[in-house]
């Protein structure tokens, strides 16, 4: 897969440093497949209605994470495949992923967590282990 985009990571890292978060807003990354298809989209949310809204679609407690995300305790990064949320992954203040999963609390594609974390950790987003 090809990772397009990486320059938009900036204003996501900047959050970690606990300076201005409004680069987070609407960012997004693809991976493509080597025909230009789509496959991967990752996607931040914007608001705690939006996290409530991804609670629903992935059937967990997403929403509780609102105010631990708003105080910049932690981070969420959500995963589209095929236009849909499909993951979701929680990063801590130190960069660790600490949570990746699917719809249900179920563990992600193998392909799918190999390629998005691999994209995480070049673009140094997350730690890696």
């Amino acid at each position: 897969m090809e990772v397009i985009g990486s320059q938009s990571w900036d204003g996501y890292l900047v959050g970690f440093s606990g300076r201005d978060r409004s680069g987070l807003i609407g960012q997004q990354l693809d991976l493509k497949l080597p025909n230009g298809q789509t496959v991967l989209r990752i996607v931040l949310p914007r608001t705690a209605t939006e996290l409530n809204a991804w609670a629903a679609r992935l059937g967990n407690c997403l929403a509780s994470f609102a105010s631990a995300v708003s105080q910049g305790a932690c981070y969420v990064i959500g995963i589209e495949y095929l236009g849909w949320l499909t993951y979701c992954l929680e990063v801590s203040r130190q960069r660790q992923i600490t949570r990746f999963l699917g719809a249900r609390n179920r563990s992600p594609d193998r392909g799918h967590a190999e390629a998005i974390v691999s994209f995480l950790q070049v673009e140094r987003v997350v730690r890696g282990h």
